[in-house]
């Protein structure tokens, strides 16, 4: 079997590819010759693999970020003031590094001050002049209702007497000695009840206008609030700032584009790598159990334990990544490549420790055990009692006293 032979049988058996390997295997391993399969005339080696507590799974891309991270936008098309001086490094928190069209922020400000003085003028008016007069009118006519109340008390059932009261009084609207002392009593608790109500505060609502008007002026305000948290780039936390315009010496105003990223703020004293769940196998397996192993340049080896799950979206796809944390220990070593992707290998730890045998082992040593099933069949059918603890990319963990040392 030459050397492309077994690369490509490799790529199968990490594809998980049994029965396509063993055809490939086949093939290739029937030459002019022919060579016995380890077992069948020799004794398999189980002490030539090692024990292991863990297993690799899979050779994946992490993506290294901050814990703590967040990005700024441009809120429209427009002019963005930039008010740092450098383009990353360590900024306070509520640090105001930036505002997009400031002289927007300043004409909307300008404009609730003006309403709140009109405001305030209206309400001076109505508490020192239009409420004082009105509350006159209706004490003055209170006085006359009561007065007329009087007279009609003395009038008694004389509806003579009621017609020429009416006759004199066509605005008092009386009718017989039977209604009229009805009406008149409404009448006085109606003028009662304005009378009250034009003496509390402010009115209690004596302009339905000016109280609207209060209304849409907190509405406004409201919106310019949340305008303004739109606008005004604050750090949220005490951490480094990485502005993404290119700063000039004397420039302090910048064009933008709606949507634009301005710049991030991270806190990278924590830092994590995230790894896409793409293989639904690797979501069968604890994922307590599961760590990353990260191999750095200088060969310091870092054990990333495993920390949470959290969903992205990609393309309008909810994508499951899981969480891992870097160790205190390489924070300042991958600080550097914060927002970049690293290879790391994605390792499961084993409840006790098991053989860790190549799957191209297994293949070569038993082709046909592997023709027609899975791993776990294939090792169990070719040496009873071996059962198959895990399954990686490459290779297989399997534990069995009776077996492993045969």
């Amino acid at each position: 079997m030459n050397i492309i032979s077994c690369k490509f049988i490799l790529r199968v058996v990490s594809q998980g590819c049994v029965a396509t390997a063993m055809g490939v295997l086949i093939t290739a391993c029937a030459p002019k010759k022919p060579v016995e399969a380890m077992g069948a005339n020799k004794q398999w080696g189980w002490e030539q693999f090692p024990f292991s507590d863990t297993l690799p799974i899979a050779r994946v891309d992490a993506r290294l970020q901050a814990e703590l991270s967040m990005r700024f936008y441009a809120p429209n098309n427009g002019q963005l003031r930039v008010q740092i001086d450098r383009a990353s490094g360590p900024v306070e928190k509520d640090r105001l590094w930036a505002v997009f069209s400031p002289e927007t922020l300043k004409l909307g400000e300008d404009m609730l001050a003006a309403r709140r003085a009109s405001l305030k003028v209206r309400w001076e008016t109505l508490s020192q002049v239009d409420i004082p007069q009105k509350r006159l009118e209706v004490e003055k006519k209170l006085r006359e209702a009561r007065r007329l109340q009087e007279i009609t008390t003395r009038l008694g059932a004389d509806e003579e007497a009621w017609k020429t009261l009416a006759e004199l009084m066509p605005e008092a609207g009386l009718a017989t000695a039977d209604r009229s002392p009805a009406v008149i009593n409404r009448t006085i608790e109606i003028l009662t009840q304005q009378l009250a109500f034009l003496s509390g505060k402010k009115g209690e609502g004596a302009s339905q206008e000016l109280q609207m008007a209060e209304v849409e002026l907190r509405q406004a305000e409201i919106e310019h609030e949340l305008k303004r948290s739109q606008y005004e780039m604050r750090m949220p936390f005490s951490g480094e700032l990485v502005c993404n315009l290119e700063l000039r010496d004397g420039v302090t105003d910048y064009p933008v584009t709606s949507g634009q990223l301005i710049g991030v703020a991270r806190k990278e004293d924590s830092l994590t790598c995230e790894v896409r769940m793409q293989d639904s196998r690797w979501l069968a397996m604890p994922p307590e159990a599961l760590f990353l192993r990260l191999r750095l340049a200088n060969g310091t080896e870092l054990k990333l334990p495993y920390a949470g799950r959290r969903i992205r979206e990609e393309m309008r796809v909810e994508v499951l990544n899981y969480v891992f944390n870097v160790p205190s220990s390489g924070v300042a070593l991958l600080r550097r490549n914060i927002d970049s992707v690293v290879t790391a290998d994605l390792v499961l730890q084993l409840e006790r420790p098991a053989r860790i045998v190549s799957k191209m082992a297994l293949l070569t040593a038993r082709p046909q055990g592997f023709s027609t099933t899975d791993w776990a069949g294939g090792v169990s059918t070719t040496w009873p009692g071996a059962t198959v603890v895990a399954v990686g990319t490459t290779s297989v963990a399997i534990e069995s006293e009776r077996h492993v040392g045969k």
